[in-house]
């Protein structure tokens, strides 16, 4: 199995334990790590046969400026069920 590591992606989100925090989005710094066959795509050079990691990049940022978390693991939970929802791979890692 390969991976595809999307690293220090800079997005502005609320998080925090009070309102008071949430109150104003700030910086996180987000690294995702996706699993799957890259094979196909090595052999063939075509974007079709992999993820395009603007796709990734473009999700991250819409669930992250949509939403408000009270846990950085929340954070981190979010980005993983979406990008398995939305992309070929059965395997996620991230780091929030």
């Amino acid at each position: 199995m390969d991976n595809i590591i999307l690293e220090e992606i800079r997005v502005k989100t609320k998080i925090g334990i009070t309102k008071e925090e949430r109150a104003r989005p700030r910086d996180v710094l987000v690294n995702v790590e996706i699993f799957l066959d890259l094979q196909k795509a090595g052999r063939s050079d075509d974007l079709a046969d992999t993820i395009d990691y603007r796709d990734v990049l473009k999700l991250v940022n819409l669930l992250l400026v949509e939403k408000e978390f009270v846990l950085i693991e929340s954070v981190a939970e979010t980005i993983a069920q979406e990008v398995l929802r939305d992309f070929p791979t059965n395997k996620v890692i991230t780091h929030v």
